[in-house]
This record gives structure tokens, sequence and C-alpha cells, in this order.
């Protein structure tokens, strides 16, 4: 176990760079011994300033795609390629022609990025056990009736409504619908 963490570590920490010194290759996480998985996933966006594509599966200057937008919190994003290096998980968007790379936990902060999500579409309907719900424009984690961009929508209680997508984080409690007749999305948890 001993010898594993330490083979981690070799791979993050290369012979002569420091954390904070410039020209450090810490963050250079791409490696040949990073396991690396094909499929398909979902990915939810959670951080609240969103999270900028890279060109490649490295943490550090000049990786990042200057001309490509950033996905916001509350985006769903497929990937089709995950490398494990460290505590982070590399996704690659499967979306773009190009490779178009995100992480889940950032390698600079460790700071939870994006979480997988199970995506289901189609159509469900619900029965309304409340006298009003909160409308998000997004499944945004953190988000409540005192956010700005959320509405609070009077409903009656028995009231059936037609939901036509769910996220539901793979670890962890809760889900977000999308509400065909409220236009937006409602946590339940």
């Amino acid at each position: 176990m001993l010898r594993k963490a330490l083979c981690a570590v070799e791979t993050l920490y290369r012979p002569g760079s420091f954390p904070g010194r410039p020209g450090s290759d810490l963050l250079h996480i791409a490696s040949e011994d990073a396991s690396e998985e094909s499929g398909s996933w979902h990915y939810l966006v959670t951080d609240s300033s969103g999270i900028r594509p890279r060109q490649c599966a490295t943490y550090g200057p000049g990786s990042k795609l200057g001309t490509r937008h950033r996905f916001t919190a509350g985006s769903i994003v497929v990937i089709d390629k995950r490398r494990r290096s460290g505590w982070t998980r590399w996704l690659k968007v499967a979306q773009d022609d190009d490779d178009c790379w995100l992480f889940d936990i950032s390698p600079k902060d460790r700071k939870v990025r994006m979480v997988e999500v199970e995506f289901q579409s189609g159509e469900w309907s619900y029965e309304v056990c409340v006298d009003h719900l909160d409308v998000l424009p997004r499944p945004e984690f953190g988000r409540s009736s005192a956010s700005v961009s959320c509405k609070v929508v009077p409903i009656e209680q028995g009231k059936v409504v037609t939901v036509l997508e769910r996220v539901r984080p793979v670890a962890g409690r809760g889900a977000f619908l999308s509400v065909a007749e409220l236009g937006g999305w409602v946590s339940l948890t």
C-alpha cells in the first residue's frame, strides 16, 4: 500500500519540481501510467463560476482552450473517456471533434468542479405534495429560493406534472427534475 502511494506521488511530483515555483511541472499530471477508460458518462458542472476546457489532460500554463466557451454551472456534459491521475479524473468531452478535456476535482486546490450523474430522458408523471415549488433555470446544487435566478411558483397540491428529464448524482442523494409545465428544474432532496 505504501509503495503504491509513493508511485502515485512520483507521477505528480517530478524530480526538481516544487509546488508554487514558476516553471514547476507539479501540475502536469498526464502520464503514461494513468489509467484510462472509454465509455459514455454524464457529468454535471457544480462550480458556480463554471469550468473552461483544456486542450489536453494537463493542468498548467497554456493548457486552457482560450477560444472555447466556459461550461457554466448546471451544464450536463457527455464524456467519452476518463483518465485517473492522482485525485483528479480527467474527462474528455464527447460532443467535441477536437480533444477537449475537463476535470472533476481541481488538481490545484482539490475543489469539486463536476460530479458524475445519471441522466434520463423520457416522460414521467409526478404528483405535487407542496403548495409551492422552487424552480431553477438549471440543475444546480446549493441553489434555493433565496437565489436571484430561482423563482417560487405557487402550485396546487395534488396536481400531476410532467417531467421530461431526470438528473441524479451517482454518489449521493437527491435529484433534479425538468418539469415541462414550469419551464425549469425542481430539486428533490
